[in-house]
């Protein structure tokens, strides 16, 4: 009997663990997500705010 609760808890505790592990993974997954939508706005606000330099530096890699 003793060794069935002690099994029961460990399993209990694996599963747990495992959807904290799944919790963390898409935490990380949305920031990254996150992260490349805002490096994109800034990137097209760069590409507004600064338009000539973006066209010389195409004139200089086409080549």
């Amino acid at each position: 009997m003793l060794i069935g609760i002690i099994q029961s808890e460990w399993c209990y505790r694996k599963i747990s663990e495992e959807t904290n592990l799944s919790k963390i993974d898409i935490l990380l997954k949305k920031g990254r997500i996150l992260l490349g939508a805002i490096l994109i706005i800034i990137e097209i606000v760069i590409r507004m705010l600064y338009p000539s330099m973006f066209k010389l530096y195409a004139a200089l890699f086409s080549k």
